[in-house]
């Protein structure tokens, strides 16, 4: 996410953590690479001038001149004020109305309908009944595709041949209150443009239906295109919050550090791939923390929580505490850490090792490998790893997972390297 800036803001903090003191030319200098940065990520001008005249006067504020520290004071500084910069009102959605209804509002090609359906299993997690409405009359493959979305992921959708969008709507409303759906999400109609036709259509179901969150879906790579959609839909239909799509994209990203002065409304989600789960709420401060390259352990631990129940968190730390830590449990933290998400994304996360760690690209296909020669082992070799000296099975291993003898054997130098480092931490656990 928004690597090359991660990168950029690396590369100048390591300039500042080379010197005993910085002097007034250095924080010039720092100041500039800074709104380069900024600039080049195509963040609106006048936000970024704003930005750096702020972050100035906090820096000078604090004292660097005379600090035996001065990068703690720089590095702190940029990190409050881009938290500044992406905090503005509520992000928390509000499920007001009896069903609530969401409206997805969003130029053509943004993500708007995927996002729908994103948010919809997000819902279920939360323990709300959804139903999805398709409301973009003049387009049928808009319907298709989120008709074939949600078939996809076990979601609830409200078919329909009315072509009055009113009309359909009240039918939808008035299917929810028979079914004990308590949450509809409108997945309003796009264009490629922005045309009075579209605003008519809004403000009618503002009028009639007064949805209880109007969130705007933009595309963060097309950085202040999406700004300059959102205001327009602000001004129009005073939406209530921000979903940026793409996010997973290293192009310049300015949408993300812009978009919120700029409409002076919060991102409330953001959207990273396209798997139905690449959706997480957005906190500033956790976005921050990644962007600048120092991890995000309250979002990594998270991510944890929710994959591994109680009970297996704690067989799991027992088995660690004796050391018999096997490949079929190897095989299961595997299948785990695939379920959080691309393995780049989680070593960003590691405070201390995302912004340090030189990616090969390669991690996922590595991963991939591992998993592929434990499968390749007998349910009895997993158990028991001491039945792999044997130079037949490692050979059937190696051309079952289509790797090689020495892979193999490295595999199971990493596992005998892990039972020492664990029976050697056992009187810590």
């Amino acid at each position: 996410m928004l690597e090359r800036i991660t990168e950029r803001f690396s590369n100048i903090f390591s300039k500042i953590k080379n010197k005993g003191k910085v002097t007034e030319d250095d924080l010039k200098v720092t100041l500039r690479e800074i709104k380069l940065l900024l600039l080049e990520a195509d963040v609106n001008y006048r936000i970024v001038n704003d930005f750096v005249n702020s972050l100035k006067e906090d820096i000078v504020g604090k004292e660097v001149y005379r600090s035996l520290k001065p990068e703690h004071i720089i590095i702190k500084s940029v990190n409050d004020k881009l938290v500044e910069l992406f905090s503005a009102g509520d992000r928390e959605l509000h499920f007001k109305g009896n069903p609530a209804i969401i409206s997805l509002v969003g130029l053509q090609g943004s993500g708007k309908t995927t996002t729908c359906g994103k948010l919809a299993k997000l819902f279920q997690k939360y323990g709300r009944r959804t139903l999805l409405v398709p409301c973009d009359i003049k387009r049928p493959a808009a319907y298709d595709q989120l008709k074939q979305l949600s078939e996809k992921n076990s979601l609830n959708f409200f078919k329909t041949s009315q072509n009055d969008l009113i009309k359909r709507i009240e039918d939808a409303v008035g299917f929810a209150l028979r079914e004990n759906f308590d949450t509809l999400i409108l997945d309003t109609a796009g264009r490629l443009h922005i045309d009075e036709e579209l605003m008519d259509e809004l403000k009618r179901i503002e009028t009639e239906f007064k949805p209880c969150e109007k969130i705007f879906v933009g595309d963060s790579l097309t950085g202040q295109d999406a700004v300059n959609s959102a205001k327009t839909f602000n001004e129009m239909i005073n939406i209530t919050g921000v979903i940026l799509t793409k996010m997973d994209g290293d192009q310049k990203g300015g949408a993300a550090l812009s978009i919120v002065k700029s409409v002076e409304k919060p991102i409330k989600f953001i959207c990273k791939g396209e798997h139905i789960d690449d959706i997480e709420k957005f906190y500033p401060d956790r976005f921050v923390s990644r962007l600048l390259g120092m991890g995000d352990i309250v979002t990594l631990v998270e991510k944890t929580e929710n994959l591994m129940k109680e009970e297996e968190t704690l067989k799991l730390e027992k088995k660690l505490k004796d050391g018999k830590f096997d490949f079929e449990d190897y095989l299961v933290q595997i299948k785990q850490l695939r379920k959080m998400g691309p393995l780049t994304e989680i070593i960003k996360m590691i405070p201390g090792v995302g912004g340090k760690v030189k990616l090969s690209g390669m991690e996922e296909e590595n991963v991939k490998k591992v998993e592929a020669m434990i499968n390749s082992m007998t349910k009895e070799e997993r158990k028991n790893p001491e039945l792999l000296n044997n130079k037949s099975r490692v050979k059937r291993i190696a051309k079952g997972s289509g790797t090689s003898v020495a892979m193999v054997k490295q595999l199971l130098v990493q596992h005998k390297n892990m039972k020492k480092m664990l029976k050697n931490f056992k009187d810590y656990f």
